[in-house]
């Protein structure tokens, strides 16, 4: 069937040194069906699923879904480009390695984030016009490629949790070296925190301005304090300067961090290189 034509200013022929010529004759990367192309952007045609016939007597394809999802389905397919839709049937039943690899198992378990549908898999409406098709009795090779998959798939047992408990065990190895390295990231860390002797001496700085500060109310007088604490020093401000004539007027406002750091470097300046102490907590937090 006649398509819509590609508006380009066409080169005759590829000069030497430009991108064209470094190209050749290549693009065999690319599995490019012509019957998708001639469903999506055939010349003229209608929302109906089959496109008009072309100059000859053969039939153009049948698509049993939309143009746009039978676009995506193809291009979900593409790690399985050399795969028929019957092979790719039975890799998913026998859940072979080999043909549904991580990435290619990970395209077909893809989803639309706005309609929430899968991607390649077929939608309930998807599997019961296969059905329809595989009733009529009709030959296979009247349908494109995105419909012949559907129709290849759309009554395999467990379809989506098949493939998902597929790409869990070919990932657990990886999942449990990952895991196994976050622990011992969090156990180093929470040892170095233990074993601070800087950060100690900075928590007991801590209490007793918090002491100070709060003495003669119902949070004086405390022996310790919970670590989101430490989130409230800097918010606590100094008392803004009255003095009109003062320099520091339109100043930041120094906050109970910037006194304890300030402390510290006079009286302590060691603990100022407690980070070296905590090499792990950083990666800890993440």
């Amino acid at each position: 069937s006649k398509m819509k034509p590609l508006g380009w200013q066409k080169l005759s022929h590829a000069e030497e040194g430009t991108l064209w010529a470094m190209f050749g004759e290549g693009g065999d990367d690319f599995d490019i069906s012509r019957s998708m192309l001639e469903t999506i952007f055939a010349w003229g045609a209608s929302g109906s699923k089959l496109a008009r016939p072309r100059g000859s007597a053969e039939e153009a394809k049948k698509c049993l879904t939309t143009p746009a999802r039978a676009m995506g389905i193809c291009i979900g397919l593409h790690p399985l480009r050399h795969q028929t839709p019957l092979s790719i049937r039975e890799a998913i039943l026998t859940l072979d390695p080999d043909v549904l690899t991580q990435e290619a198992t990970h395209l077909l378990l893809t989803f639309e984030t706005k309609t929430n549908l899968p991607t390649v898999l077929p939608t309930p409406d998807e599997v019961q016009a296969a059905k329809a098709y595989v009733d009529s009795k009709e030959d296979l090779d009247l349908i494109d490629d995105a419909s012949r998959f559907l129709v290849a798939v759309h009554d395999v047992p467990n379809l989506h949790d098949r493939l998902l408990l597929h790409q869990f065990r070919g990932c657990f190895t990886e999942c449990v070296a990952t895991l196994h390295n976050q622990l011992s990231t969090m156990n180093n860390a929470l040892q170095q925190v233990r074993g601070s002797t800087s950060f100690k001496s900075i928590l007991v700085l801590i209490l007793k301005t918090g002491n100070i500060l709060n003495d003669g109310t119902a949070r004086g007088d405390a022996c310790g304090f919970r670590m989101n604490t430490l989130l409230q020093l800097s918010t606590l401000k100094q008392v803004e300067q009255s003095d009109p004539d003062s320099n520091s007027a339109g100043a930041s406002s120094l906050t109970l961090v910037d006194h304890l750091v300030g402390l510290i470097s006079v009286q302590k300046k060691e603990l100022l290189c407690m980070t070296q102490e905590l090499s792990s907590v950083h990666d800890a937090t993440r």
